[in-house]
């Protein structure tokens, strides 16, 4: 029998928010030991991050040593504004290098800055195959982490048809892959961008919030963080209210995470 490791897949999804001076105690040089101790310890095999600019990304990328990295801004130069990062353990899976990249949430995801709809700013999603290293379930996933935007409806529902017609345009050959999504979707469970989606909440049992407008004390807030997935069930999943040593929230969100498993085959 394979042990709980091999037979599981675990995610995490933050919206660390990005570096933005003005936060006073809540920026992010107040922030940043906590961040990457946190994701550092959690040891899970994903790790998909929202609000990540260049800086944040370069003091991440040394404390997260175990993991391999794929990352694209949102704007038309590769340097600037933000991304969401996806990091992936590299003693546990390897990059398909055929089956990987950023596109837009817009009418032209190949065109990077590109907008659409009643978007307020450039939206993407970062997306890969992977394969596992060595014995275990399952031996392939598809993972995609994604910020839908904040002002616009239309957006949100656009763009969550759009990573849906990804999802379902992959090789036939690896189109019965599992897939999860991890994101800031900027709307609650069973809004209709979600229901676009067409996917397992990991979450669906939590009756708490994960945005906490930089109160401690804000568990019950709305739930806008999102992990789903498609032929994977959850064996837990759950919010972790974290904080830094001087009890505030170490973001305006709160991370999200989820232990996956292949569904049981009936004998």
């Amino acid at each position: 029998m394979l042990s709980l490791m091999l037979a599981a897949v675990e995610v995490l999804s933050f919206n660390i928010r990005y570096d933005n001076p003005s936060d006073g105690q809540n920026s992010w040089v107040h922030r940043k030991s906590t961040i990457a101790s946190y994701l550092d310890q959690s040891r899970v095999d994903f790790i998909g991050l929202q609000e990540v600019l260049p800086s944040q990304l370069a003091d991440l990328k040394t404390a997260l040593d175990d993991y391999n990295l794929l990352a694209r801004t949102r704007e038309a130069q590769p340097d600037k504004g933000e991304s969401a990062p996806l990091w992936f353990h590299r003693q546990r899976w390897r990059l398909d290098e055929n089956q990987h990249g950023t596109f837009w949430l817009s009418t032209q995801p190949n065109k990077a800055g590109s907008k659409s709809w009643d978007s307020s700013l450039p939206r993407i999603c970062t997306w890969g195959r992977f394969e596992r290293i060595g014995e275990g379930e399952p031996q392939a996933i598809w993972v995609m982490n994604t910020h839908f935007d904040h002002r616009g409806a239309t957006a949100r529902l656009k763009s969550a048809r759009l990573i849906r017609q990804k999802i379902e345009q992959r090789p036939t050959s690896m189109s019965l892959e599992p897939v999860v999504v991890l994101g800031d979707l900027n709307t609650p469970p069973g809004s209709k961008p979600i229901l676009a989606l067409g996917m397992a909440d990991a979450l669906r049992g939590s009756s708490s919030g994960t945005w906490n407008g930089w109160k401690a004390e804000a568990k019950e807030g709305p739930r806008i963080d999102f992990i789903l997935t498609r032929s994977l069930e959850s064996i837990s999943g759950k919010i972790d209210f974290l904080t830094t040593d001087e009890g505030r929230p170490a973001s305006d969100h709160w991370p999200v995470r989820a232990v996956l498993r292949t569904p049981r085959r009936p004998f």
